[in-house]
């Protein structure tokens, strides 16, 4: 019998092939996991209907903020501008499984035309609210118990009554269903931060943040509504009040010539 020892060298180039086509292997395992997992979520799922049991049932949504960046405050237009996160949470009772019947596997992400989505918009909007990403939407992500989360990234233009000689003011964004009414959507607030990296105006920064849950009854289709109010608080930068009050003090000794 001839034997043959292989070299330090050929012995690490087997050990790493071996390693590599274990890995492919858990790799397409995972992806075979994955695939029948999502086969078995959308097999009868249509996104045109609400994820309730009944259609007496309400489906509840919670709607967080989380502002990134504040673009503008235009006293001239009363409008705020604002680069923002949108958080909505739900539950799915038709996307839930047990990880393990599938790999192991917790969470998918989907694409948002996979899934029913709420129609949220921006009620006190100067102009429309759009995507910053309309090119690639982000994904949607679902957890096993049939939570599902969605983050848009969006440029708001809301309403704001601002006072030119103000030094804080308050700026509401109100979000709400245009077609759900209260029967049929419900919401409630979430968590509403600022971005620690948040990019401030040159005039104002962000100091707070609040929102509430609000109902509105119309009489006239005899509906309820309801949105998520949120407040945000906004001071002038010093440097720009001492600009202003040197302003108004050129002013004066121009009135008293």
């Amino acid at each position: 019998m001839i034997s043959y020892q292989l070299s330090d060298d050929e012995m690490a180039t087997q050990l790493f092939a071996i390693l590599l086509i274990s890995l492919c292997a858990c790799a397409a395992w995972a992806s075979e996991d994955e695939k029948k997992l999502l086969t078995k979520l959308f097999e009868n799922y249509d996104t045109r209907v609400r994820p309730v049991l009944e259609n007496s049932d309400k489906l509840t949504v919670e709607v967080g903020v989380t502002l990134r960046k504040l673009i503008k405050v235009n006293p001239v237009a009363n409008t705020v501008e604002a680069i923002a996160w949108i958080v909505q949470k739900w539950q799915d009772y038709q996307l839930r499984w047990d990880p393990t019947h599938y790999g192991g596997i917790n969470k998918v992400q989907v694409p948002q035309t996979d899934v029913f989505k709420t129609d949220l918009v921006l009620y006190n909007s100067a102009k429309a609210m759009y995507k910053e990403h309309r090119q690639q939407p982000n994904k949607v992500m679902i957890m096993s118990d049939g939570l599902v989360v969605i983050v848009d990234s969006v440029k708001l233009t809301a309403d704001c009554p601002i006072n030119d000689t103000a030094t804080e003011i308050t700026c509401p964004i109100i979000l709400g269903s245009w077609v759900y009414d209260m029967s049929q959507i419900d919401l409630k607030p979430g968590t509403f931060t600022t971005d620690p990296d948040v990019i401030a105006s040159p005039m104002w920064t962000v100091t707070g943040m609040k929102g509430k849950r609000v109902e509105k009854y119309f009489p006239k289709w005899e509906l309820s509504y309801v949105s998520v109010n949120i407040d945000v608080n906004l001071s002038k930068n010093k440097n720009d009040m001492d600009v202003d009050k040197s302003h108004e003090e050129a002013n004066v000794n121009a009135n008293d010539l």
